[in-house]
């Protein structure tokens, strides 16, 4: 009878510490090797999740926005942290820069006066950095251009700073800003109040002949006038309440080229931009190339952009800076190849 004892005994043992570990709750367990309780850990909660500073980095957006739209160059570098990478798009080119290359690239275009704006704004936030994606449209009296853009921000001791700016896409704008604009939609619409001038001189004889210009009411009047039944060289003068702006078009007897260049003068009669293309029939096709140049009243050089394309397919091609004739500059209106008379 005494194993039966024993074995009643085990199993009331065995009852009595199964109902202990039921009334204890969901945290202990038993260990049946050994019959002791064991107290599952709990884990510890970490620190709070910031919450999206939707506010804060739009605050920053407008702020970057300013400095941009008043060619503030000390508030807009200040906003680009130590880190930081960008990516540029212009037509089919991109470029990458780190901080002191992006800087170098803006100061010129800031120095440009441009208007900056932004629309379809959306923040998100990813790995503890904030993204601002957005719709950028940048215009100057000479360029725009718009497409998605993003803007990356980092948080430091000093506010948001930002580590990662990218123009993910970009096309061409039809609109300008400024005079110098409003000038080259004078010579587009073709008012009356526009002024012609020609080169009247002759080309066919060897070496050409001294220039001759002359005011004239057409380029059909110019080259009724000029001897080889065409004026190789045309200007168009158009002005508006204080600038002023000359469009000249040349090419050679042979019709291997053609130039087209801009120009615009300030009121005081300087220099403020031109833009020369230059075509030329190359190996790969007829290439225009383009060279862009903006300049201080004092006459000096703040801003320089180069783009080659073939023609025929409007892709990229290599600049062809050593076949091409030089820009047409003429820095102030007096230099200018003939007498302007009210």
């Amino acid at each position: 009878m005494i194993p039966v004892r024993i074995d009643l005994m085990r199993r009331v043992g065995v009852a009595i510490l199964l109902l202990q570990a039921c009334k204890s709750g969901p945290n202990v367990g038993l260990d049946r090797k050994n019959q002791v309780e064991v107290v599952a850990s709990t884990p510890t909660p970490g620190p709070p999740k910031p919450k999206l500073d939707a506010e804060g980095a739009r605050r920053f957006l407008d702020a970057w926005l300013e400095a941009q739209n008043t060619a503030n160059f000390d508030r807009y570098s200040a906003l680009y942290a130590e880190g930081f990478t960008g990516t540029k798009r212009a037509a089919d080119k991109v470029t990458h820069f780190d901080r002191t290359q992006w800087l170098a690239d803006r100061k010129p275009m800031l120095e440009r006066n441009p208007r900056v704006t932004v629309s379809d704004v959306q923040t998100s936030e990813r790995d503890g950095r904030i993204e601002l994606a957005f719709e950028q449209r940048w215009v100057t009296s000479t360029f725009a251009d718009v497409g998605p853009k993003l803007l990356v921000l980092e948080r430091t001791p000093e506010g948001y700073r930002i580590q990662r700016e990218e123009m993910l896409d970009s096309k061409r704008g039809k609109e300008s800003l400024g005079p110098c604009a409003k000038a080259y939609e004078a010579m587009e619409a073709r008012p009356k109040s526009l002024r012609f001038f020609a080169d009247l001189s002759s080309r066919e004889s060897p070496g050409g002949s001294g220039r001759v210009y002359a005011e004239v009411s057409s380029q059909e009047d110019a080259n009724r006038r000029a001897p080889d039944g065409y004026a190789w060289e045309f200007w168009v003068l158009a002005r508006d309440d204080t600038w002023l702006a000359a469009r000249m078009f040349a090419s050679s007897p042979t019709g291997d080229w053609m130039q087209l260049s801009d120009m615009c003068f300030r009121a005081d009669g300087s220099l403020a931009e031109v833009t020369d293309s230059y075509r030329r029939f190359e190996g790969e096709g007829v290439v225009d190339d383009t060279v862009t140049l903006a300049f201080s009243p004092e006459g000096k050089v703040i801003a320089r952009t180069q783009e080659a394309i073939l023609m025929e397919t409007g892709s990229p091609a290599k600049p062809h800076s050593t076949l091409r004739s030089d820009p047409t500059v003429a820095m102030s209106i007096k230099q200018l190849p003939f007498k302007l008379t009210e």
